[in-house]
């Protein structure tokens, strides 16, 4: 279950909530107005109750085709905000994955500066890295630093 933080507007943002909404400039409420906008109706008995009457303005009912066009666009924009996100993600594990790569050849690099010993992963990258006088794509790069990360030697 979510937690919902309501904000007033005044003063900077709660955070740490999954959800904040601003009541008084109703930012977050973009769907909720749509759909509040839509005219409601009812339905009474005819005069002489021979017969149903719908009656505007009054009532819980509306009408499905306007609801459904609503949801479809609170849809579109939940799939492109995960289609973001998703890319977003991607991109993280990406540099994620080369901060490691640095860290790697940093470490290695000290430890060999300094006369140090090196890890296995160290030397494995050392040993790697010292037999490989040209690396020619990129593809090739990433191969010689994922033999490393794993411990392997090419």
């Amino acid at each position: 279950m979510s937690k919902e933080v309501i904000w007033s507007g005044s003063g900077e943002q709660p955070s740490g909530a999954l959800c904040v909404r601003n009541i008084k400039s109703r930012e977050g409420y973009d769907y909720w107005d749509k759909l509040c906008a839509i005219p409601r109706y009812g339905f009474i008995h005819s005069p002489d109750n021979s017969r149903v009457l719908k009656a505007e303005g009054v009532g819980n009912w509306i009408d499905q085709h306007a609801a459904q066009e609503v949801v479809d666009e609170a849809q579109s924009e939940v799939n492109q905000l995960r289609a973001e996100n998703k890319a977003l993600l991607a991109e993280r594990d990406a540099l994620k994955r080369d901060s490691e790569r640095y860290q790697l050849l940093a470490s290695t690099m000290v430890a060999d500066c300094l006369g140090k010993d090196k890890t296995p992963q160290q030397a494995a990258l050392f040993t790697t890295l010292n037999t490989i006088t040209y690396v020619g794509t990129e593809a090739e790069f990433d191969a010689v630093f994922d033999a490393a990360l794993q411990g392997e030697q090419l």
